[in-house]
């Protein structure tokens, strides 16, 4: 079974955004890969320090991370960096897991319904 679309939202006119629009692209790079990587791992923003080389392939990637911090973009935690407001702007895992249980309740109950009197169709 292939993996489903995880998507990440990222504001169309993000680039513009003062904070974005200075940056040199490596911070960029690992500023939007980032997001991605977070999404798809639902880490809720984290990212583990012994990590943070597989998220982007830039060179010097703890640097640039601290210098995404000085920009404002992480934050700096136990551990390894938070992107800034990640819960604003991305769904949290409690959000993500409660969409999944909601949507694997109405498939049970369409195939309960679906399968629940097979007698009459023979």
């Amino acid at each position: 079974m292939s993996k489903p679309f995880i998507f990440a939202r990222v504001y169309v006119e993000m680039r513009t955004h003062e904070k974005i629009w200075p940056l040199p692209d490596s911070q960029y790079r690992l500023y939007v890969d980032s997001l991605m990587w977070c999404r798809d791992r639902l880490t809720d923003g984290f990212i583990a320090e012994a990590l943070i080389s597989q998220v982007s392939p830039i060179r010097s990637p703890r640097s640039v991370a601290q210098a995404l911090a000085k920009a404002g973009l992480f934050d700096r935690c136990d551990g390894g960096w938070m992107i800034h407001d990640y819960a604003v702007h991305q769904d949290t895992n409690d959000v993500i897991e409660e969409r999944r249980k909601h949507r694997q309740r109405g498939a049970n109950e369409t195939n309960r319904i679906r399968w629940s009197d097979r007698s009459s169709v023979r």
